[in-house]
């Protein structure tokens, strides 16, 4: 992908240097709207007022550990592509967070080329699925087969997808009877 103009991205670390200078080398590579926050409040905050994206999460912070955010954004936000961060590669950090669906766990320092190669992956993860879940509401509002759109859109990315095959499958049905 091009262009991540129209994507927003959230920075979570308790070390304000670190996500300025995080934000600044993002900023320089691509074009993506970023949000900081400092702790885990000032996180939430962010995510209820924005259609955020793409999350990198600190894991060692104080008060709420970045495992115990990551854990709430996969509940509220499922969509939500996360990067955790962490200064303590701890193998127990690392399960925990794969379990919470981390899309991708790196230790600092981090490699800058590796670091914004894992974003924008994310990032195109996070766009292809979005224009699936666009292709379903569409295949879903026009067909009476498989049901309301509102039943759809609770559902989580797994669950579009295996309504993506149900629709599939009706429409090859369907176009099987109507061959000669």
């Amino acid at each position: 992908m091009d262009s991540y103009k129209d994507m927003k991205m959230l920075i979570v670390d308790d070390d304000k240097d670190l996500r300025e200078i995080a934000r600044e080398y993002i900023e320089a590579q691509i074009e993506v709207e970023i949000f900081e926050a400092g702790d885990a409040k000032e996180a939430y905050w962010v995510l209820q007022n924005n259609r955020i994206d793409l999350t990198i999460l600190d894991i060692k912070m104080p008060v709420v550990d970045g495992l115990e955010v990551l854990e709430k954004i996969h509940k509220k936000y499922p969509d939500i592509i996360n990067i955790m961060l962490s200064g303590h590669g701890d193998k127990t950090d690392v399960m925990r967070a794969l379990k919470s669906q981390a899309y991708d766990f790196l230790e600092k320092p981090i490699d800058k080329d590796l670091f914004l190669n894992r974003i924008t992956n994310g990032l195109d993860l996070k766009y292809q699925r979005d224009l699936l879940s666009e292709a379903i509401k569409a295949f879903v509002m026009n067909s009476g087969s498989i049901g309301s759109y509102s039943k759809f859109e609770k559902l989580d990315f797994a669950g579009k997808c295996k309504m993506l095959k149900v629709a599939l499958d009706i429409v090859k049905k369907r176009n099987l009877k109507n061959l000669p």
